[in-house]
């Protein structure tokens, strides 16, 4: 994702992210371009939308995640519950993740079909391949619980 300026938006992963893309980078199959891309997403974290499978050429825009929700109430948020840490207030399709970008785009097909959702929020610092989709009542983020999912990064149009 590039921002004003052209600078490009950079990220810190934590050694921990960092193991699981390579690990991930691993099963798709052999030889130093795979390192390379697990070694680029630790450094630049639009490189998982834009990095592609040598040997296949696709896009490799997937990555399994946990899933968590919350809601606007203070013990969940901060004093501010119904302000984003992007300064945007809450709204239907929000997420919070630390990983990647705000206004990151991203789809949870195995859940939510081609919902797109938004990165507009972050998480404590502990939670780095987690994504906290956001609901309008506590019951409904409760009883969504925990899952793991594959999100899908949509492509940005510039």
């Amino acid at each position: 994702m590039v921002g004003e300026g052209g600078s490009i938006h950079m990220i810190k992963i934590s050694n921990k992210i960092h193991r699981f893309y390579t690990k991930t980078a691993s099963r798709y199959g052999k030889g130093i371009l795979f390192g390379l891309f697990a070694l680029s997403l630790s450094i630049n974290s639009t490189a998982l939308a834009i990095s592609h499978n040598p040997e296949t050429g696709k896009a490799m825009n997937q990555i399994e995640v946990e899933l968590t929700a919350y809601s606007s109430t203070k013990d969940q948020t901060d004093s501010t519950p119904f302000i984003s840490a992007s300064g945007k207030r809450v709204y239907d399709g929000m997420v919070a993740a630390n990983f990647l970008p705000f206004g990151t785009k991203i789809k949870i097909p195995e859940l939510f079909g081609d919902k797109i959702f938004t990165v507009d929020d972050r998480m404590n610092r502990r939670y780095q391949n987690r994504v906290d989709i956001w609901f309008a009542d506590r019951t409904s983020a409760i009883n969504f619980g925990i899952k793991n999912s594959v999100i899908e990064i949509v492509p940005t149009v510039d």
